[in-house]
């Protein structure tokens, strides 16, 4: 047991022997806010990044930087973009003392687009709450919010500054988009859609900022992923910044508008709610129908229509039987061309 520690020192060393350590100094990174504290910096300076720390804090950025060399490439691959400029990455002992920092309060450079992290430019902020799998999503978060908004914007300042003022993204694209890398999917993230959705908080898809609008993002992004693949990302982010509006950047990569995207997820997600025999909610049916009459009783599926679009086909479930209809548009009624025991055919 006791030889395993030799090994991990000789590979944690060899790391931290490629990057330069700078004693600290006092550093100001923006405006001034009231500070309780001050902040006496220090560095470890890769290749590629630069940690920083105060005093207290040198096992974090220690931890922090072996986290950010890990997260860096993976993110610069599903993105497809590899960033050329430096990185700075100022580690906080904890949230109190990262409440105190400086950076962000100069609006000339200011870039954050949202989340819990702070960017400036080639700067980001993080601090340690006693997770360390929280600090890896805050770095992962931090990392792909740069990235993104070079894609977007462009590599300097001045780039970013003025791409966007030609370009007005809705606060669910970026947000969610980073939430997406930074967090994935999981039970809690489809928990939160499932009450957003149910308690309509979504109707104003566009319009919606803050978290709704991160969660609201979140859930579309991953919507978009499991149906035509992560692959697509990098593709909208690049058709968006050329023609300067996801709706035409959607559009030319999916060949599906944003506005019938969005209708489409939040309609598959009222199906679903209502296949789970919420008693709160009303038939997805009751507005996008071609059916003049139908029972809240009876569940409706695979609906498809010709390529002449003069027939219809659909599929009623209703006492544990389904029937299979056709219906050809303008006729008052509609013929059924099959019967099956549902139950039967699921065992």
């Amino acid at each position: 047991m006791l030889s395993r520690y030799p090994l991990y020192i000789f590979l944690f060393v060899s790391f931290f022997a490629k990057a330069q350590f700078n004693y600290g100094h006092q550093m100001d990174f923006g405006k001034n806010r009231i500070q309780y504290q001050n902040f006496n910096w220090t560095y470890f300076d890769f290749e590629r990044y630069r940690v920083y720390s105060y005093q207290g804090g040198a096992e974090i950025s220690k931890y922090v930087s072996v986290s950010v060399s890990k997260q860096l490439p993976v993110l610069e691959k599903r993105l497809d973009v590899q960033l050329e400029d430096k990185i700075n990455v100022l580690v906080y002992n904890n949230q109190n003392d990262f409440k105190q920092s400086n950076l962000g309060l100069s609006s000339d450079e200011q870039t954050n687009i949202g989340g819990t992290t702070k960017i400036v430019g080639d700067k980001i902020s993080v601090f340690f709450n006693g997770s360390h799998a929280e600090l890896d999503q805050q770095i992962r978060a931090a990392i792909a919010e740069l990235i993104i908004n070079k894609a977007l914007y462009g590599g300097s300042t001045r780039d970013m500054v003025k791409s966007s003022a030609l370009l007005n993204l809705p606060p669910w694209f970026t947000l969610g988009l980073v939430k997406y890398l930074s967090e994935g999917w999981n039970s809690y993230s489809d928990n939160l859609m499932y009450d957003d959705v149910k308690n309509d908080r979504f109707n104003s898809f566009n319009r919606l900022v803050g978290d709704q609008a991160a969660r609201a993002g979140h859930a579309l992004w991953y919507d978009i992923v499991g149906t035509y693949g992560e692959s697509i990302i990098p593709n909208v982010l690049y058709m968006t910044k050329v023609s300067r509006s996801p709706d035409n950047a959607f559009l030319y990569v999916l060949g599906v508008s944003l506005q019938n995207l969005i209708y489409d997820f939040i309609d598959a997600y009222n199906r679903r709610l209502f296949n789970y025999k919420d008693s709160l909610r009303k038939s997805p049916i009751n507005n996008n129908s071609v059916l003049k009459k139908y029972k809240v009783q009876r569940h409706y599926s695979q609906l498809k229509i010709s390529p002449d679009a003069q027939q219809i086909i659909y599929a009623r479930t209703e006492l544990s039987q389904i029937r299979v209809y056709l219906k050809v548009v303008g006729e008052k009624k509609q013929r059924r061309k099959q019967k099956l025991n549902a139950l039967f055919d699921s065992l």
